[in-house]
């Protein structure tokens, strides 16, 4: 099947964006309006067994509300919000799934792998300031901070007749910058996160799920949450390296 949308909409700025967080209302803030477009294809092959889902999309902003820096005062950041001009937002979406073995015979019950990529280039069409000395600052070409050009999130499901599973899933998120003025990038990262369990029935009415797993296996450095844009690049808040959980659920069914 083929599809496509047009689209046109508009967001109000969020209630915190008038007041900045201080008793100073920025009564002039407008709705950021914009209009969107999206064609793509999506479809079966191979019996049925392969999904694809396949979309590109533009989507053109105009007053989108944002953050600016104008004071730092002990290392905090006191900011203002204000209509950035234009944003063009455009990109790719794919997403792919395997159903390898299902409602199966063997020991083997179902097994289904998914993929996902997603390609996003955004960037400032119009968005310029003043700076302390009153001079023009342009943003207009740069990359808007904090999105990834190039994810990837890819995992499997498999369930066995025991009531053994096990669930795995790969992540790879691209680097990106961390200010309007593209001059401060974090790395790129990628988590792998896995679990293992056992589901089942215990007589009629009562279940067991007991389950463990391993979260960022690889043990990658990233951060979780970006201070984007912030006066004293002070951007990071360092995410949990290797970790580990556990768990048990006891279901009765009435």
């Amino acid at each position: 099947m083929v599809h496509g949308k047009i689209s046109k909409g508009f967001a109000t700025p969020p209630r915190n964006a008038y007041d900045n967080g201080t008793d100073v209302v920025n009564a002039d803030l407008k709705s950021t309006t914009g209009w969107n477009k999206e064609v793509g294809i999506r479809g079966t092959l191979l019996n049925d067994k392969l999904s694809i889902d396949l979309t590109l999309y533009r989507l053109d902003e105009n007053d989108v509300v944002l953050e600016r820096v104008v004071e730092t005062i002990g290392k905090v950041d006191i900011t203002r919000n204000e209509n950035a001009g234009a944003i063009d937002r455009q990109g790719v979406e794919l997403a792919l799934q395997y159903q390898l073995i299902e409602n199966g015979t063997g020991l083997l019950t179902n097994a289904r792998w998914f993929g996902n990529y997603t390609y996003m280039y955004h960037t400032f069409e119009e968005y310029s300031i003043l700076d302390d000395d009153n001079n023009e600052i342009v943003f207009g070409g740069n990359q808007i901070p904090g999105i990834h050009p190039h994810s990837v999130v890819s995992g499997f499901d498999v369930r066995s007749r025991l009531g053994l599973y096990l669930f795995g899933t790969y992540s790879f998120y691209d680097e990106i910058y961390l200010n309007n003025e593209n001059d401060a990038t974090d790395d790129s990262y990628q988590l792998l996160d896995l679990k293992l369990g056992i589901e089942r029935k215990l007589g009629k009415a009562f279940s067991v799920n007991i389950y463990g797993g391993m979260n960022n296996a690889l043990d990658d450095d990233y951060s979780s949450i970006h201070d984007l844009n912030s006066g004293f690049r002070g951007f990071f808040d360092p995410a949990m390296g290797r970790n580990y959980y556990t768990g048990i659920n006891v279901s009765y069914n009435f």
